[in-house]
């Protein structure tokens, strides 16, 4: 029997399986019989649902960029014309690199 590669309390991103294009941030709750128990922030709502191991991932640590970029998101959820703003994830990488090289308020 190999180890779980999850663990409970483990921060993770969260795919589901019916938006897969759709990314979350979420928190592992306790293993399930056919997954993992999960708690995510889907769009404004706090949901718990059971996931299977292939729509989660793994958070690699945190970056002064992304905790930036997700700080200005907080302040500045949408953009100029009304949609709402992207995700560190679904960032591309100039614009993950404009943020990595400049950390700061904008």
């Amino acid at each position: 029997m190999t180890a779980p590669t999850f663990t409970i309390g483990q921060a993770v991103i969260v795919s589901p399986p019916m938006t897969p294009c759709a990314r979350h941030r979420g928190q592992i709750v306790r293993k399930a019989k056919h997954g993992w128990r999960v708690r995510f922030d889907a769009w404004g709502m706090m949901i718990t649902e059971t996931m299977p191991e292939s729509a989660l991932m793994r958070v690699e640590s945190v970056t002064p960029g992304q905790l930036a970029y997700e700080a200005d998101v907080r302040a500045r959820p949408l953009y100029h014309d009304g949609t709402p703003r992207r995700t560190w994830h679904e960032l591309g990488t100039v614009e993950r690199w404009s943020w990595e090289r400049n950390p700061t308020d904008r």
